[in-house]
């Protein structure tokens, strides 16, 4: 649906919408109804907030391990910063936890 939508983008009117998600393939007769009346309006809005406040620029955007991801997002690029985060997930030792022994007045 995000590519019909991003490719009508200058076209986005109640009656648009409705050609638009037929097209995608949307079969919920409720969906443009809740999309209309702001269902959903304030998930895209704290989504638009957190790109904005994390420097999101473009889309699409990607992070690992909430870290930007700045190559050309190829199956190829991803895959290789996947198993890269990942090795050094495994490689990292675990954190030692010190308990403090406190004394207790009674």
């Amino acid at each position: 649906m995000h590519n019909v939508l991003f490719s009508n983008r200058r076209n986005l009117g109640t009656t648009s919408l409705k050609l638009h998600s037929k097209e995608a393939g949307v079969h919920n007769k409720k969906f443009l109804d809740e999309l209309v009346n702001g269902v959903y309006g304030w998930q895209v809005q704290d989504d638009l907030k957190e790109g904005i406040n994390r420097g999101v620029k473009e889309i699409p955007a990607f992070f690992i391990n909430d870290v930007p991801f700045t190559l050309k997002p190829t199956f190829s690029n991803l895959s290789a910063a996947l198993d890269l985060a990942i090795k050094k997930t495994k490689s990292k030792p675990a954190a030692k936890k010190t308990l403090s022994k406190t004394k207790q007045k009674v």
